[in-house]
């Protein structure tokens, strides 16, 4: 398989990553006594001020700091080369594909995964690990509190309104203004609207804590409506 193939190519790079941060965090050191030498002899009965002026490095601080976050950054690498996993991100402008990527690495489909045509699909973002054992969704769900003060307070800050609603209620009675003009206010006002207006039919999930599910029951998590449930809405 090509993901063990990788595993087992970044692992035989793991000793060359080690001798490359032991030689860090030896200059590491190296600077750490280079300094406490300097600081003994300034101090020396036999130096004078000047000569002791002159042994002042003034970019010492900025170096040691500076080998320090490489000789971090390479313990950080050291760290992942060991794992028995990889980690992938994807992220991207919608109708692009991430999903179906998504869906073809993990083996999941669109009660999971989600895709579709024409309207947005994906609405949250998730996190997906491999496990040969065990099979469930957990759900990270927002309190009312949560949900008001990382999703429609920023939304407020942007557009420039208001103070932002403080309880749920208050939300549901908010009156928003008409759509702006073909700009990036516009859309973040649409969507502050579809949030909106779409209350009552999240407004029993602001649970806070996790929520274990199905596999299966994913989709109505983490998707926006199809057409066929937005046009039923419709009809209602």
């Amino acid at each position: 398989m090509l993901i063990d193939a990788l595993l087992r190519a970044r692992l035989r790079q793991l000793p060359e990553v080690e001798r490359e941060s032991a030689r860090w965090r030896t200059l590491g050191e190296r600077l750490d006594e280079l300094e406490g030498a300097l600081a003994d002899l300034r101090v020396h009965g036999t130096m004078d001020a000047e000569l002791a002026a002159a042994l002042a490095l003034p970019h010492l601080p900025e170096t040691r700091l500076a080998v320090a976050e490489a000789a971090d950054s390479f313990r950080v690498i050291a760290s992942r080369f060991t794992r028995t996993t990889v980690n992938i991100g994807v992220s991207g402008a919608a109708r692009m594909g991430k999903s179906t990527l998504l869906q073809s690495v993990s083996g999941l489909d669109d009660n999971q995964i989600p895709t579709g045509h024409g309207i947005p699909v994906t609405a949250v973002r998730s996190r997906i690990f491999h496990s040969p054992a065990v099979r469930r969704a957990e759900l990270e769900m927002h309190s009312p509190e949560s949900f008001l003060t990382e999703v429609i307070s920023p939304l407020h800050v942007a557009l420039g309104l208001a103070s932002a609603p403080r309880t749920i209620a208050e939300f549901g009675r908010w009156v928003y203004p008409e759509a702006l003009p073909e700009t990036r206010d516009r859309l973040l006002l649409t969507r502050l609207r579809e949030v909106h207006g779409a209350l009552e039919s999240y407004e029993p999930l602001l649970t806070g804590g996790v929520k274990t599910v199905p596999l299966e029951q994913v989709r109505r998590f983490v998707a926006y409506p199809t057409h066929e449930e937005i046009t039923e809405g419709a009809g209602r």
